[in-house]
């Protein structure tokens, strides 16, 4: 039902930020810690993702990319985040730009946020058949060195 609702949304989602060129920066966050990688499986949509979400406003990247890893796995993040690289996303439908960060934990807690199903180490070389290609594309870049791409 959840994800039902949630392609309506973004079928009338889709259709007002085309209509009115409303442009959308995302955050997502490449989180490692001995040859494990953090990934989240959201309660929406179907697959593995890099923990993240959209920039809020009156809010830096930097900030969101923070905010979202304490909001959807519970992580304290170490400071600074490092900005990798940002992607132009064409698969939303209008123009959204997702900003990956890599980001470092100091300590982790429960978090019980709704939006996330599960949050869960992986291997690095044993990644998850459902993983989403964008993220199994930035880990392919940014871990096993591929050559970066421009688009998400």
């Amino acid at each position: 039902m959840l994800n039902r609702l949630f392609k309506i949304y973004n079928f009338f989602k889709r259709h007002f930020f085309c209509t009115f060129r409303i442009k959308t920066v995302g955050v997502r966050a490449l989180i490692l810690k001995d040859n494990k990688i953090l990934l989240v499986r959201h309660t929406y949509i179907d697959g593995w993702y890099f923990p993240g979400g959209g920039v809020n406003a009156h809010e830096s990247a930097h900030q969101a990319v923070v905010r979202e890893v304490r909001e959807e796995v519970g992580g304290i993040v170490s400071e600074p985040a490092k900005l990798l690289a940002a992607y132009y996303n064409p698969r939303s439908g209008w123009d959204d730009y997702v900003l990956l960060f890599k980001v470092d934990l100091l300590d982790q807690y429960e978090s019980k946020d709704p939006e996330i199903a599960e949050a869960r180490w992986f291997n690095i070389h044993q990644l998850p058949a459902d993983i989403t290609p964008s993220t199994k594309n930035r880990i392919d870049e940014h871990v096993f060195n591929a050559s970066l791409a421009d688009c998400w």
